[in-house]
């Protein structure tokens, strides 16, 4: 599929994955591997979709791998890590994505997303920023 899209003219491809439901920061190795798979096989970025806590990210083949984005939209709030989220803010340039910039999110108990406080937003990079994925 992803070489017919570049054969149309398409210049970035995003690949969005739904992974089995995990609630847990570091992504199984099924993740890892079908992702810089997605990644081998010609998408520029990858971002999962199931996990109910943010997870690491990192790079393959110098492109990003957004691994899990946790509940941005959801009613789970039962404890802080379901609570914590990021969505992506993408910058593109002649239809090339050239930038993207994490925006960290915290679930208020009314169920309501809202921009992560600076101290939240330190605790999701904490999770999220490992060194040995990059």
């Amino acid at each position: 599929m992803i070489d017919s899209l570049r054969k149309t003219g398409i210049n970035t491809i995003i690949a969005c994955v739904q992974y089995s439901e995990v609630d847990g920061y570091t992504p199984h190795t099924s993740q890892k591997a079908i992702s810089k798979r997605l990644i081998d096989f010609g998408a520029d970025i990858l971002i999962g979709s199931q996990a109910h806590v943010v997870q690491e990210i990192g790079m393959h083949k110098g492109k990003m791998l957004f691994y899990g984005t946790g509940n941005f939209l959801f009613d789970q709030t039962y404890k802080p890590e379901v609570r914590r989220a990021f969505f992506l803010q993408c910058a593109f340039y002649k239809g090339r994505l050239i930038q993207t910039k994490p925006v960290y999110t915290f679930m208020r108990s009314t169920k309501e997303p809202d921009i992560a406080s600076s101290q939240e937003r330190d605790i999701i990079r904490e999770a999220i920023l490992k060194e040995e994925n990059f």
